[in-house]
């Protein structure tokens, strides 16, 4: 992939309630994702994580929906930026959830996914 290609990409930090299994699957699609137990964040709270993926500049993947909305619309009052976030409904099968991620990265770069809340 190409540096511009790369910069263009919207980078992922898996919350600790999404399956560490998604990580590796992402990046074996490309994908630059680090999970929480990676990043040596198990137990933090939700703003910390939202706070953490920020600094990170990467968009969270949560399917922690009540408070992530919740997250979201508190710091768009106040003018924080964030990265991005993921909600994705809690399934069985890791693919499907896969493959709509890639197909929302896809679709959109890290700019069109940056202070947005997005349903996968």
């Amino acid at each position: 992939m190409s540096d511009l290609l790369a910069e263009l990409r919207t980078r992922l930090y898996l919350d600790q309630d999404v399956r560490i299994q998604l990580g590796g699957m992402l990046r074996s699609n490309f994908v630059d994702a680090v999970t929480t137990l990676e990043a040596g964040r198990l137990g933090a709270d939700d703003q910390d994580q939202l706070s953490f993926a920020a600094s990170s500049d990467r968009a969270i993947l949560t399917h922690n929906r009540l408070d992530f909305e919740d997250l979201h619309e508190r710091w768009l009052a106040i003018h924080e930026p964030h990265a991005g976030i993921l909600i994705a409904v809690q399934r069985r099968d890791l693919t499907i959830t896969l493959g709509r991620i890639l197909e929302l990265l896809n679709r959109l770069d890290r700019d069109q996914i940056r202070n947005g809340i997005f349903y996968v």
